[in-house]
């Protein structure tokens, strides 16, 4: 009699084996265990070592058919002369592989990340999931990577051979048809161990949530509150005023309300499948771009609004009450581009609401859930993801089903032997995945996804017409969220700081030396006319900030009278008219019966504030006198010595603000507004600062009217996204 199953390691069969159980689970690697005896040294050598192939064959219709492939990973001493051999299905090929990286994959058709993530380790077969989708994944094994994607498309993954013998894996939404492969009636070989309709099992109201920190969440939800719930057929932008959508039954001619994502929509009529004069962004929420195909969720009328209070009829939401669930998976990452996007932005959350739909319609439903047992009989057609149809006369079952998972044992030394098949409505195990998500989740989380950071800017000038006052920050090139960026600032009166210093007679040196100059000739009426004249003093090309001047002035006289008397004064002029001593200038002195005598000498000395550099002053030396006479002055000279300037410490503000008051304030050369009052808060730039975008520098300008001190800030919440 021919052997039902046989078992080979390495292309050779082997007998002498127990306890051979193996496990097929959907989405999940095959795993096989076994106790061999009286193995021999050779075979240690040889077949019995680290990755050789394990085969198990089954007689089907007169030849033997593979139903179950896998790859040694552990061989270990059982008791005396027995040896537990244990191993994987082919994909822990992938599974022993890690990124070395986090990659992103951005608006990339599912069938090339399968390709990418698969190059140089297996084969590809089936790859038909063309969806473009955007994900990062993290620093986990890539059979994980693979589960993930297959898990938000509603796909399956699975490996086998080419027709070369080499392994391959596949993924598609359409391994097998629904088409019942193999019906199955309960008896005496066939038993029921297990009918579970879990109603535990119900989500309606799913949130699925991707990268992001709370505040910058990509995200979506389902609307299990809602009945109808057909598809749109075309791409729409962010201000498009219509769509057709696939089936409009049930919808209202007027004043309807749907959702399409995370965005509320009010459409004015209906005609067939087109909604016209669309209100985008409705009661608040954002208008995006929607793709083709994405779901629509008719929620009411503007009179009569269904919400989780107020389920529609035969809503899932009204059958068995508000269920929800949060799916957090964060290889969801924005959609193509970001929030930062200026123009007709596109819809972030789109990859997570496909991802929710989906979930929905696996489990807005009971999932029926069915164990059988064959004893003593072969596996057949039976495989993970084939439709077969259940008959059970006894209850009156004649259903099919879809296979979860096949579990086989194979003891000859014990009585149960046979197949465990786990099977549910067309559905699939909940609680399993669950798990899967869970594992995904611990992953993800050991690596943080980024951040909201927030920061803020100061400056404080005193600033005018022609000098605003500057503030600058910067946004990194991981910004992917401007959250808020609002401006504060205060206007206040003009201040002046004070200080002092010494000067140097190296920092100006002598400025001047007329060791003689001599003004003569000069004749004065007896009618009252000052006459004057003048020596010319220039400085030097070094800068100082004020000098002090002093001159020694000597006169004699000719031709005086004994009864005359003269009155000499003086005074400096600069270029710019000023005079000083201010006034008529300063009193020399005054005199009679001084002919053909000297004067008395005279010293006398200014102090000129301001920069001295490259000036000129003028000496003037004025007289007056009660009849006609001349004098010749002998000499006259400068100098400039070292000296302590007495000043007062301390700040002060002589320049109050005065009405009308007005502040400009600009962002990157855009005007923000005109502001009249002293104190602005919370002006609110996001927009602006979302214009200049990531990698720049924002410039912010304050233009006052008038000598004013601006005291500025700048708070700024961004989302940054990290690196590895």
């Amino acid at each position: 009699m021919a052997k039902r199953h046989i078992l080979k390691i390495n292309g050779v069969e082997y007998t002498k084996y127990t306890k051979l159980r193996f496990t097929k689970e959907r989405n999940k690697l095959g795993y096989i265990e076994f106790i061999m005896y009286s193995l021999k040294t050779s075979d240690f050598i040889s077949n019995i070592t680290y990755d050789k192939k394990i085969t198990v064959e089954e007689l089907q219709r007169s030849e033997y058919v593979e139903i179950f492939k896998g790859y040694i990973r552990n061989i270990k001493e059982a008791t005396y002369r027995t040896t537990k051999i244990t191993g994987y299905s082919p994909a822990i090929k992938l599974f022993d592989r890690s990124w070395g990286e986090r990659p992103l994959y951005t608006n990339i058709a599912t069938k090339d990340i399968l390709s990418s993530i698969a190059n140089n380790i297996m084969n590809i077969g089936t790859n038909d999931i063309t969806t473009p989708i955007t994900t990062r994944f993290e620093l986990d094994n890539k059979l994980r990577s693979i589960a993930n994607i297959a898990n938000n498309n509603n796909a399956e993954w699975w490996t086998d051979e080419d027709s070369l013998g080499n392994n391959q894996i596949n993924l598609s939404k359409n391994r097998y048809t629904t088409i019942s492969v193999e019906t199955i009636e309960v008896g005496q070989s066939v038993s029921i161990t297990e009918d579970n309709s879990d109603n535990e099992k119900i989500y309606n109201c799913i949130k699925v949530v991707g990268r992001g920190d709370g505040i910058n969440q990509v995200e979506a939800n389902t609307y299990g509150f809602c009945y109808y719930q057909p598809n749109i057929i075309e791409d729409i932008s962010s201000t498009s005023t219509s769509v057709t959508i696939s089936d409009s039954s049930g919808f209202v001619s007027l004043n309807g309300i749907i959702y399409i994502n995370n965005e509320k929509i009010l459409y004015g009529n209906r005609t067939g499948n087109n909604l016209y004069n669309l209100t985008r962004g409705y009661n608040g929420t954002n208008a995006v771009q929607h793709t083709s195909g994405i779901r629509v969720w008719y929620a009411g009328t503007t009179g009569i609004e269904y919400t989780k209070d107020n389920p529609a009829p035969l809503s899932s939401v009204e059958k068995y009450g508000i269920r929800e669930f949060t799916y957090p998976d964060k290889t969801i990452i924005m959609d193509i581009a970001s929030p930062l996007e200026p123009t007709n932005p596109i819809d972030p959350n789109e990859s997570c609401g496909i991802i929710a739909t989906i979930l929905y319609d696996r489990f807005e439903n009971p999932v029926r859930t069915i164990k059988i047992k064959k004893v003593k009989n072969y596996m057949g057609y039976i495989d993970v993801g084939k439709t077969i149809t259940i008959i059970d006369s006894t209850i009156g079952l004649n259903e099919d089903f879809k296979v979860y998972s096949v579990e086989m044992i194979h003891d000859r030394m014990g009585k149960d032997n046979g197949f465990n098949i786990t099977l549910n409505n067309l559905q699939y195990n909940f609680s399993t995945e669950l798990d899967e998500f869970k594992k995904n989740i611990d992953t993800s989380g050991m690596y943080e996804q980024g951040a909201t950071n927030i920061f803020t800017v100061d400056q404080a000038e005193n600033c005018d017409v022609s000098y605003p006052l500057k503030l600058r920050f910067y946004l990194p090139t991981d910004t992917k969220a401007i959250n808020k960026v609002l401006l504060n600032f205060k206007v206040s009166d003009y201040r002046v700081y004070t200080t002092s210093g010494t000067t140097t007679t190296n920092s100006v040196g002598v400025i001047q030396d007329n060791s003689s100059y001599e003004a003569s000739g000069i004749e004065c009426n007896f009618d009252g006319s000052n006459y004057f004249d003048t020596i010319s003093i220039d400085t030097n090309s070094s800068d100082c900030e004020g000098i002090f001047l002093m001159f020694s002035l000597f006169f004699w006289s000719t031709s005086l009278k004994e009864e005359d008397n003269i009155f000499l004064s003086w005074r400096i002029e600069d270029e710019d008219g000023n005079r000083y001593p201010s006034g008529d200038g300063g009193f020399i002195g005054h005199g009679d019966n001084w002919n053909d005598r000297d004067f008395p000498m005279q010293s006398v000395s200014a102090y000129i504030p301001g920069n001295m550099k490259n000036k000129i002053f003028t000496l003037q030396i004025f007289s007056k006198i009660s009849s006609t006479w001349e004098f010749v002055a002998s000499s006259s000279y400068m100098t400039f010595s070292r000296h302590t300037h007495e000043v007062i410490y301390g700040i002060g503000e002589p320049d109050p603000i005065s009405d009308p008051l007005s502040v400009a304030v600009t962002v990157d050369g855009f005007k923000v507004g005109t502001y009249t009052n002293t104190e602005n808060n919370e002006i609110d730039i996001t927009s602006l600062v979302s214009d200049v975008g990531a990698g720049n520098w924002v410039d912010i300008e304050f233009t006052p009217n008038q000598n004013v001190r601006i005291e500025a800030s700048a708070s700024v919440q961004i989302y940054l996204e990290s690196r590895l």
